[in-house]
């Protein structure tokens, strides 16, 4: 699976899905429940997805950490996190 595929599944299941350069270093957000408070936006529920050694990792904004084998393992985990909130 590319970052692109990626990014194309998380959305054909109703998440939002972008590229982020960060102190994560690349790695793709993924979030529901969008909201804006005084002109901030932001998800209620978010995931990020990037690449850590030989695994790609779930991060949500709780910090807790999950490892995967797979890009496509780490966005079906993600997707199924995230589902039950997202809007379809």
């Amino acid at each position: 699976m590319t970052e692109q595929q990626a990014i194309d599944a998380l959305i054909a299941s109703g998440i939002h899905a972008q590229v982020r350069d960060w102190a994560l270093g690349r790695s793709i957000f993924a979030g529901v429940g969008e909201f804006e408070h005084r002109g901030i936006h932001g998800y209620t529920h978010a995931r990020y997805i990037y690449p850590k050694g030989e695994t790609w990792h779930v991060l949500d904004c709780n910090v807790t950490e999950q490892g995967f084998a797979t890009l496509e393992q780490a966005v079906s985990h993600t997707i199924s996190a995230l589902s039950s909130f997202a809007k379809k």
